[in-house]
């Protein structure tokens, strides 16, 4: 699934081609996706320009006027796909803006768990926003400071707090297991277990985790593609993640991988030993 920093990337890339472009006409398919929608509903948008392109997190939005605009959550296997007129359109093209200028953005999605939906008044942006934590890629030192006070208050292991979306947003699993491996703290300890002095270095270590992944491009390894088809290069540097069995780049002892809340935990026992 496309995290924060891929989403990061895709949001830098469409930002490039896609502001001051006029919305000509929207196709959408006849298959529902997470958040089903119709041709209909994007009639207020035919005329429209893009003014500009935003995000929170895996949460991505662009705004063609102070009140309006889409929004786009990739899901697991999303991808938005700037193409020039008369290219072939990707086969699970379920929503495709053009613009004026003969150029198009397609919402490619196989497993259709992710949405492309078209907001007529900034209440209804609003209440995605506010179901969403701070950013660690533009968070303020107070967004910073709310976040550790919360990571302090609950008894669920630090691992699952982190990919809770209403404590921090854009964190997924990827990069909670790399954040806590640079942060040296096991993904197993109860949250509330860490001092205040372990709770703000994982916080930095998350933000330089999202950060450097940004650079890189992001992560490929399944289905996320940038807007131009190519894939990022963050894969080729990852410390614990996918690597079980593999020895560690610090200690040399082999990466293991264990089952938590449903996902593939991936940490390195010897740096990230239990304690607390």
């Amino acid at each position: 699934m496309p995290e924060g920093p891929e989403v990061e990337v895709v949001r830098q890339s469409l930002e490039e081609v896609l502001l001051h472009q006029r919305i000509a006409r929207v196709k959408v398919s006849d298959k529902a996706l997470r958040r089903p929608v119709t041709q209909k509903d994007f009639n207020f948008l035919k005329g429209a320009v893009v003014q500009q392109c935003l995000r929170r997190g895996k949460f991505l939005y662009c705004l063609t006027g102070p009140h309006q605009g889409f929004w786009c959550r990739l899901g697991m296997a999303g991808k938005l796909l700037w193409q020039n007129k008369g290219a072939p359109l990707r086969p699970h093209s379920h929503v495709v803006l053009h613009f004026d200028n003969g150029q198009r953005l397609a919402y490619v999605d196989p497993r259709r768990f992710g949405e492309l939906v078209p907001f007529p008044s900034l209440a209804m942006l609003e209440t995605e926003l506010q179901k969403l934590g701070p950013d660690p890629l533009s968070w303020s030192e107070p967004d910073k400071q709310r976040v550790v006070r919360a990571l302090g208050q609950t008894k669920r292991q630090i691992k699952v707090a982190l990919l809770d979306q209403g404590i921090l947003s854009g964190v997924g699993n990827i990069y909670a297991c790399e954040a806590l491996f640079e942060a040296h703290i096991s993904p197993f300890r109860q949250s509330k277990s860490l001092n205040i002095n372990e709770r703000f270095r994982l916080l930095n270590a998350t933000e330089a985790i999202l950060k450097r992944a940004v650079a890189h491009g992001g992560t490929t390894f399944s289905d996320y593609e940038q807007p131009d088809g190519s894939a990022g290069d963050n894969f080729n540097h990852r410390q614990v993640f996918q690597r079980d069995e593999e020895p560690c780049h610090q200690c040399n002892t082999p990466i293991k991988s264990r089952t938590q809340h449903g996902r593939s935990t991936f940490f390195c026992p010897r740096c990230q030993k239990t304690r607390g």
